[in-house]
């Protein structure tokens, strides 16, 4: 399997079987200390983000491999048209700006386990890392 491929497709939210490219025991992790999420939770945190900006898309910015590792650069664009509910995080609902944004580049590691993407990490350590970056992208005043 062509693992810079893979990635992208699994990158491609507009793909039906997206969640089939991920293996059973996947996980995803940051260089920042959030919590780990499994594969449930990973998609089920896409959801309401899928809700406040239906026209979401990953944008790859560069891509490569790095030993067994592909490292992506890629980042998040997309409309604020509803309000984005973020209360499962305790971070309470977001008021939809109606603007158009475009997140920071964010670095991650992808690893695999076989033809599936085992995990998925963030490198990404500065004040942009994670959801502050994308909150800060939407044009949302959090100060």
């Amino acid at each position: 399997v062509n693992k810079k491929e893979l990635v992208k497709s699994a990158f491609n939210l507009d793909r039906p079987d997206r969640y089939s490219l991920y293996a059973n025991d996947f996980k995803w992790t940051d260089s920042v200390g959030s919590p780990p999420l499994d594969k449930n939770s990973f998609f089920g945190g896409e959801e309401p983000l899928r809700l406040a900006v239906p026209d979401l898309s990953i944008v790859i910015d560069d891509i490569k491999e790095d030993g067994d590792y592909i490292v992506i650069a890629s980042h998040f664009s997309g409309t604020f048209r509803k309000d984005l509910d973020l209360s499962p995080m305790g971070m309470g609902v977001i008021p939809a700006t109606g603007k158009a944004f475009a997140s920071p580049s964010q670095r991650d590691r992808v690893s695999f386990d076989g033809d599936k993407i085992s995990e998925l990490h963030n490198l990404e350590t500065g004040p942009d890392a994670g959801m502050a970056g994308f909150i800060k992208a939407l044009g949302v005043d959090t100060g």
